[in-house]
């Protein structure tokens, strides 16, 4: 069973995603503000069933996050504060 977790939300540099059972070497990001504008995409390799961003030049506020990869598709909501 794949499982996605998303940990450290409410943030304020530092994001971490847990990928448990995932059939992916590699992730691409994308997170966009609540106006749907694409703020940050990076494509990054997983590490220890492990994902993890810096993401300290966002500004305080709520974000849509995509994580997608081969056989993963995953929308979560993230808070900077």
């Amino acid at each position: 069973q794949r499982q996605m977790c998303i940990r450290d939300s409410p943030f304020t540099e530092i994001v971490n995603f847990n990928l448990n059972n995932i059939n992916a070497d590699k992730v691409t990001v994308q997170i966009f503000d609540i106006n749907g504008k694409l703020v940050f995409g990076k494509e990054q390799l997983i590490t220890n069933n492990q994902y993890t961003l810096n993401l300290s030049t966002l500004s305080i506020g709520t974000y849509l996050v995509r994580l997608y990869g081969k056989e993963l598709n995953y929308y979560t909501k993230i808070i900077k504060i």
